[in-house]
């Protein structure tokens, strides 16, 4: 098997057969989850979306995590108790 790091996103698109969907109801239906954010926040998800939809695919592994997924983490409060399981002690 090659190397990932060889690939582009036409040989991944053909070899798993997937494709870039921009709108999924079911996607949507979960994004749709109510929860209440502040204003600062909503501005942050929102940049964030579009961020995503134009660089993404220029993006590596790295860059990724850093312009994306560490913002979502910077979000999200794990002390919530809807997010808290039995074993969690905080």
């Amino acid at each position: 098997m090659r190397n990932f790091e060889n690939w582009e996103t036409q040989d991944i698109e053909m070899t798993f057969g997937i494709q870039k969907v921009r709108n999924m109801p079911l996607l949507n239906d979960w994004l749709s989850a109510i929860e209440v954010f502040n204003e600062f926040d909503t501005k942050r998800i929102e940049r964030l979306r579009e961020q995503i939809l134009e660089f993404a695919d220029y993006w590596n592994e790295d860059e990724l995590k850093m312009q994306c997924i560490s913002v979502i983490l910077d979000i999200v409060d794990y002390k919530k108790k809807a997010l808290l399981t039995p074993k969690d002690s905080y």
